[in-house]
């Protein structure tokens, strides 16, 4: 197995994104601070410090059994702060747990992950937005919503999109069978907003390295994106 994670700093000059990779190279996880939280680095943190403090083999639990557990738990630890502080506490969670052939992944909020399987990328884990109640009635179209949502401050994106602390979150788990060369990629939305779905894999397959390869997205980005407009970077590059 190879694979590299990979953060940077935006406009902003704080970061926080945050990510994990455990020890026995079975955990791997990514959280984006949202825009316009209190404290979005301490939003973060909270989500990590949750997979690192439960050990995954330890726990007894089941992938997703676990994956469920860490999400709700940090879910739980942002509605704390969240009361204690006086402002809410939110970000977004992405984690997969990478074991015995199969991948298992969890997800709350907007940042996306791909899976390369021979010569064709997909995009997997898709959480239910929490308007698409209105999509489903017919209301308004994906598209219709995401032009109002791009014409708002940015400061406002995370109402629509991120992890806000609510009783129950909408976590949504999926399971594929992986093998041999499988890539596994997760970053945030400061990536993938800049990278098109087949551009992952074509600088993958051109890079010597996936550490090559995740810093040529970052370079990439840098390209595309207004320095004023650049948000914090965050990746994770998983080779079976």
């Amino acid at each position: 197995m190879e694979y590299y994670g990979l953060t940077e700093v935006g406009a902003s000059g704080i970061n926080a994104d945050s990510y994990y990779i455990s020890q026995d190279e079975k955990i791997f996880a990514i959280a984006d601070g949202a825009s316009g939280a209190f404290d979005k680095v301490g939003a973060g943190v909270i989500c990590m410090n949750v997979i690192k403090e439960l050990n995954y083999y330890s726990s007894g639990l089941k992938p997703q059994e676990y994956i469920l557990h860490c999400i709700n738990e940090a879910n739980n630890r942002l509605i704390k702060k969240s009361q204690e502080d006086g402002y809410l506490s939110f970000g977004t969670m992405t984690m997969a747990v990478v074991d015995e052939g199969r991948l298992n992944i969890g997800a709350v909020g907007d940042s996306p992950a791909f899976l390369i399987q021979g010569n064709q990328i997909r995009k997997i884990i898709k959480p239910k937005k929490r308007y698409a109640k209105l999509i489903e009635l017919g209301i308004l179209t994906e598209e219709e919503i995401d032009k109002a949502i791009s014409s708002i401050p940015c400061e406002m994106w995370s109402m629509f999109d991120n992890f806000l602390p609510m009783v129950i979150p909408q976590i949504a788990v999926e399971e594929y069978l992986i093998s041999q060369n499988d890539i596994l990629i997760i970053c945030t939305d400061g990536v993938s907003d800049w990278i098109d779905e087949d551009e992952f894999l074509d600088i993958l397959r051109d890079s010597s390295s996936i550490e090559q390869g995740c810093k040529k997205f970052f370079s990439i980005v840098n390209e595309r994106c207004p320095a004023n407009r650049l948000d914090d970077k965050t990746i994770i590059v998983v080779q079976v």
